[in-house]
């Protein structure tokens, strides 16, 4: 990181959440989402607006500033420059008290290649597991549900993908999507919560 810090953009794709980014940084695989502060910074990294004209046109003190270019350099979705180097920055942060010990401005959240991310289930999986999909286990038709005879899983609901041909289990036959599956809101998921654009298990 330097005084003219320059974002990322190759391998980086973004999507605006109100007044939030989310940035998906494809060469770790990680997803990010950045608070409306550290957003606000990372837009202006443009490698030639310096630190303090980075806080001036933002209306953050430098103290925030540097503290978003320090969280926005460890998630690499900043270039390093010459001037600061990481660990001087990460020096210049703790000096800055309590500030430094505040909630992120960033959360990040590994996601998966579907090779890593399907890793079957055989017997008594639950919601949002991925099962093989057969007579024995699930026996829905590409695009629809089975059950509650799906062997396979403890609620006895299947769903077999209707372009992945992937079968997961389901809490009943009402339309959810697996673990890792992108979502809007947790009630598209089968098993837990929507996270960062993500369902959970």
């Amino acid at each position: 990181m330097g005084s003219f810090p320059r974002r990322r953009s190759e391998g980086i794709v973004t999507e605006e959440l109100g007044d939030e980014l989310l940035a998906y940084c494809a060469s770790t695989q990680t997803a990010h989402a950045l608070s409306h502060d550290a957003a606000s910074v990372w837009r202006e990294c443009d490698g030639r607006t310096s630190t303090a004209d980075i806080a001036r046109r933002v209306g953050l003190d430098e103290t925030t500033v540097t503290r978003a270019l320090e969280e926005l350099s460890d998630v690499q979705l900043i270039e390093e420059r010459d001037g600061l180097s990481r660990r001087e920055a990460s020096k210049r942060v703790a000096k800055l008290g309590a500030v430094a010990l505040s909630a992120p401005l960033i959360y990040s959240v590994a996601v998966p290649p579907v090779s890593a991310a399907v890793s079957l289930c055989s017997s008594g999986c639950p919601n949002g597991a991925v099962i093989p999909c057969g007579a024995k286990t699930c026996q829905a038709t590409p695009g629809q549900f089975s059950g509650p005879n799906a062997a396979a899983c403890s609620s006895g609901f299947c769903y077999r993908g209707a372009t992945n041909n992937t079968c997961y289990c389901t809490a009943s036959s009402s339309s959810c999507s697996p673990v890792n599956s992108p979502c809007q809101a947790s009630s598209e998921c089968c098993a837990g919560p929507c996270v960062l654009g993500l369902c959970q298990q």
